[in-house]
């Protein structure tokens, strides 16, 4: 049986399925992780701190701010 999105009182309901994370640094990331974000859930951003991508895993990187609508469109 398939998660529901829709409802949260569905026993099969997923909150980290709801659940975007946006940072711009690997701590961000690494914050994301231990709250059980899954890398597929977690947007970073290549402008503001510095990223350092050696340090951040499989995850959505976003050059501008239209790519972070962009990116949340396409989970």
């Amino acid at each position: 049986m398939g998660k529901s999105r829709g409802n949260r009182d569905c026993p099969h309901f997923s909150l980290s399925d709801e659940i975007v994370s946006i940072g711009d640094r690997a701590i961000d990331y690494e914050v994301s992780k231990k709250a059980g974000i899954d890398d597929n859930n977690i947007i970073l951003v290549d402008y503001g701190w510095g990223l350092d991508k050696s340090k951040v895993g499989k995850v959505k990187i976003a050059n501008n701010p239209k790519e972070i609508l962009s990116l949340i469109k396409e989970m």
